[in-house]
């Protein structure tokens, strides 16, 4: 999983990986032809069409992804921010134990150039305004990395609209919206037999979280509900579907 993310970091880490930040970088056209070749060579490996890279760090290089592979799909998924959130805390913590006990767990994350969680956390670095919140075991503090990772990807959108496919797990989890179909329709993959089980976690009520942090939250997540609508054409595919 991601073990593309070893290239880059080879490849230019001074460019992204700062001291306890990440931020966005773009390629020349050497590395961007490197990049292909290294695509290239794990497809013949394994007598594939098509890569699939689960990476968080792509949200740094959508420019030189897109730019690669012209005809590429970066699909965004997203939930609830605060259930997100909560769920981002959680995993820091359990990171943070893990590597109490196993030291080698946080060498080998950072060999593999993933500072999402832990002792070796970089935060994403994506816009000039600068975070209020710096301390990694509050809610508030990813809440506040929930709302500028996704306020920097709808930025994004603008520009790579073609490419970015917004993926509202919510709707996801609820067959009637027919997210799942719709997104093998986009991308057009249909040798997938069979609809994965997707469950929604408990509800999530804070009453310390930050009033006008949380309602900033659920604007950008309104947003980003009518985007997946529309790049998803779910309309369109329904439309198709009874021609």
């Amino acid at each position: 999983e991601a073990f593309d993310e070893v290239f880059w970091r080879i490849s230019v880490d001074e460019d992204y990986i700062k001291k306890g930040k990440l931020t966005p970088h773009s390629c020349d056209s050497d590395l961007i032809e490197k990049f292909r070749k290294y695509v290239a060579a794990i497809l013949y490996r394994y007598g594939k069409k098509c890569y699939l890279s689960k990476n968080n760090n792509n949200i740094l290089r959508i420019g030189s992804i897109v730019e690669a592979f012209p005809n590429s799909y970066i699909v965004v998924p997203f939930r609830n921010p605060l259930a997100q959130s909560v769920s981002l805390l959680n995993q820091h913590k359990n990171i943070l134990d893990i590597q109490q006990q196993d030291p080698f767990i946080e060498r080998y994350m950072s060999w593999l150039g993933h500072h999402e969680f832990g002792r070796g956390h970089k935060s994403f670095d994506l816009t000039e305004k600068k975070s209020s919140y710096q301390d990694t075991q509050s809610i508030e503090y990813w809440l506040d990395q929930w709302q500028m990772t996704y306020s920097y990807l709808l930025g994004c959108y603008s520009e790579f609209n073609r490419h970015i496919i917004f993926i509202c797990y919510e709707e996801l989890c609820d067959d009637s919206f027919k997210v799942w179909e719709s997104l093998l329709w986009k991308i057009q993959i249909n040798n997938i037999q069979g609809r994965p089980e997707f469950r929604l976690g408990q509800s999530i009520a804070l009453d310390s979280v930050d009033h006008d942090q949380l309602v900033a939250a659920e604007n950008t997540y309104n947003d980003l509900c009518s985007l997946s609508c529309m790049t998803l054409n779910r309309s369109e595919l329904t439309h198709n579907r009874t021609l």
